[in-house]
């Protein structure tokens, strides 16, 4: 359905629609598809005809292509003693469009039906195709002397002003100017030869700077704007990093907060000076704000090397830090700490030098640590949170194991496959096999397999369950299950319950699965080991109190004489101590001390904890007479 034409424009969108069609842009169409327009003014007052072409774009096939991020493009200009800025006048309508695709792109005016000859504005791929269409014109130009986005071309001068230096055969003309003429003069006769023309209203020639980006300020202070203009301008001013051979050291900076990560990142000019490229803060999240000081030293060197990792990948430079403990824990890693261990991981995939800096001297990663989130600031992704620029499919990630069933064929798994059944789930295997009552199968166990064997398959003569988006292979051995356990939970990295089942669900089944992952993962020495949740010891009964029926034993050291250790025995009931002296501790001297002042004496205690009930190889007596007391 067309969208209705504003009745004080109609006249105009009529004269545009018969001035295209004088120049060919526009043609007749009896195309059975159909698209809605609307007008739009410009800058300069005049018309803009916009096609709706979103239908289109749901079912278009789209291009791989994408302009500059603006962040780079803006980077690749800096340092420069002056620039140019070119805009392609009605660039769309010198691509043409190819005969098929005209009619997806017909519309309805007040003259009729009609159809595009040229590249649509607001079709999902004309983007990336006038972008590469640019960068094919001015490759020889790109990125050293000119930077494309779309139909707008900034062109680069000198990187110096060579000191105001003049030519020798004209003094009147200085030397970078000269050059920039000339790169100037090549780029725009690249483009007059491709048929394309810039427009003169929005041609710069040559300007010490570019405005990229417009914005109208509120000058109610204008001294503070001034300043603000004088530090921009003059006092500081951030250096494009430079990757050449002579190019200065590379620093980065970084300290962290309970707040957020700062960091700093300067190379040296030739001067030895170091000249500031960026300031960078990333914000923890409030889980990672509780981290110990110096695991929150640790994630914030990981998280701001991620963040600059496409800047400093493969590129030799120094790292400084103001924590000492950091230079042991990135050199020498040995943390009972996963997390811990795969930050060091990443930071080590980086070519630096660790230099430790005093606190005293810095100041400005201090300061960026100390920012605080603005309020309409997104969450920072968590580091585990990888932003992948290929991303995998889950049926695909496979890793070598010596437990044949991770790879998922029959060939690989060899004579494991009749061992992955017992019981009910082996019975089913054969009748899918055979599709005949399995031998010695009960008529229930018959009808339970009946009903479930519209969920299950065999592959290769594996037994599979109906899953999306990949079947999943069933296990129902004990000995098979825990091989799989093993191989994604201690071989991986000790993951979590949530981690470790997904890992195996998309693969393997069996009944009971969450609950025996949860079960081995829980009962795993290492992860018990690291976790922070101490147990508690199981409650017991401790019986009615009675004289020498509790003894308690206890060593201290002393310096007495020739006594260094002193054996303490007390009754915990009327407090009754028995001690003695001795040269060394001997646990043979110790048990025959007990066995002769204490439980001749008052008889045996009733030893109702299970620490007590030892084994010993050698056989003294106090262990002999504590065997023949009833427990």
């Amino acid at each position: 359905k067309p969208i209705p034409i504003p009745a004080p424009i109609k006249d105009q969108v009529i004269e545009l629609v018969r001035e295209r069609l004088s120049t060919g842009l526009y043609e007749q169409s009896f195309s059975s598809y159909s698209s809605p327009i609307f007008c739009v003014k410009k800058q300069d007052g005049k018309l803009r005809i916009v096609h709706d072409l979103q239908k289109l774009n749901k079912v278009t096939i789209k291009d791989a292509g994408l302009p500059p991020k603006t962040e780079e493009l803006i980077e690749s200009f800096t340092g420069r003693a002056c620039y140019g800025l070119g805009d392609i006048m009605e660039g769309y309508d010198e691509r043409e469009l190819a005969p098929e695709s005209r009619p997806l792109i017909t519309f309805e005016t007040p003259l009729g039906r009609f159809q595009l000859t040229r590249l649509p504005q607001g079709a999902a791929n004309s983007v990336a195709v006038y972008q590469a269409q640019m960068m094919w014109i001015l490759q020889d130009e790109l990125p050293q002397h000119m930077g494309i986005f779309v139909d707008d071309g900034g062109i680069k001068g000198p990187t110096s002003d060579y000191n105001e230096e003049t030519l020798k055969d004209n003094p009147q003309i200085r030397r970078f100017i000269y050059e920039y003429a000339i790169t100037l003069e090549r780029i725009i006769f690249r483009i007059e030869e491709a048929g394309l023309t810039i427009s003169g209203k929005k041609f710069a020639c040559c300007v010490p700077a570019l405005d990229l980006v417009g914005h109208v300020p509120s000058l109610l202070r204008q001294d503070a704007f001034e300043d603000l203009k004088r530090i921009v301008g003059t006092d500081i001013t951030l250096k494009k990093l430079d990757y050449g051979p002579n190019a200065g050291l590379i620093k980065l900076s970084v300290d962290s907060s309970v707040i957020a990560a700062g960091a700093v990142l300067t190379q040296q000019d030739s001067d030895g000076l170091d000249r500031p490229v960026l300031y960078e803060s990333v914000v923890f999240s409030p889980r990672e704000s509780k981290y110990s000081k110096s695991k929150l030293e640790l994630c914030g060197v990981a998280k701001i090397l991620k963040k600059l990792q496409t800047k400093l990948w493969g590129q030799h430079f120094q790292l400084r830090v103001d924590a000492q403990c950091l230079i042991g824990m990135i050199n020498n890693p040995s943390l009972p700490n996963a997390p811990m261990n795969r930050w060091i991981g990443f930071i080590q995939l980086f070519s630096y030098d660790l230099v430790h800096t005093p606190g005293k001297t810095f100041t400005l990663p201090d300061g960026l640590s100390r920012r605080p989130p603005d309020s309409d600031e997104e969450d920072c992704p968590s580091f585990d949170e990888d932003e992948t620029w290929i991303k995998p499919h889950p049926g695909f990630g496979t890793k070598h194991s010596s437990f044949g069933l991770l790879l998922g064929t029959s060939a690989q798994l060899g004579e494991g496959v009749s061992n992955l059944q017992q019981g009910i789930w082996k019975h089913l295997q054969e009748y899918l096999s055979t599709m005949n009552k399995p031998p010695g199968c009960s008529s229930l166990e018959f009808k339970q397999i009946l009903h479930k064997s519209a969920n299950f398959f065999l592959s290769n003569g594996v037994l599979h369950r109906i899953n999306k988006p990949f079947s999943q292979i069933v296990v129902t051995s004990p000995s098979a299950q825990n091989s799989i356990l093993n191989s994604l939970h201690e071989s991986l990295g000790h993951r979590g319950i949530v981690e470790t089942y997904r890992r195996i669900k998309l693969r393997f089944w069996w009944p009971g699965l969450k609950r025996g992952v949860t079960k081995w993962v829980q009962s795993c020495e290492a992860c018990q080991k690291r976790s922070s949740k101490l147990p508690m010891e199981p409650k017991k009964p401790t019986g009615a109190a009675t004289i020498f029926g509790r003894v308690s034993l206890d060593t201290v050291h002393i310096k007495a004489g020739k006594w260094k250790y002193l054996v303490i025995a007390r009754d915990d009931l009327s407090g009754w101590v028995e001690a003695v002296g001795l040269e060394k501790i001997q646990a043979k001297k110790i048990s025959q001390w007990f066995l002769d002042n204490w439980i001749y004496r008052y008889g045996a205690p009733c030893f109702n904890n299970p620490f007590w009930n030892l084994e010993s190889k050698s056989r003294s007596p106090l262990l002999i007479i504590l065997k023949q007391v009833e427990w």
